[in-house]
């Protein structure tokens, strides 16, 4: 379980260590994207979603 907690750590770091700006190319992404990846992280959290050594791909 405390190794399962010490990468979930790591993910959101890597998450929240992206620099969000107003002028922001989203590089052909939704302008929402950060707040779906917002949602993919509590659902993380909660234990919804396994955790995974990638970013989540966002499926239209």
């Amino acid at each position: 379980m405390r190794v399962n907690l010490l990468r979930i750590r790591e993910q959101l770091r890597s998450c929240i260590n992206l620099h969000i700006d107003n002028d922001l190319d989203y590089g052909g992404l939704p302008s929402d994207h950060y707040l779906w990846l917002t949602g993919q992280g509590t659902r993380l959290l909660r234990g919804q979603v396994p955790p995974q050594s990638t970013l989540p791909k966002r499926t239209p």
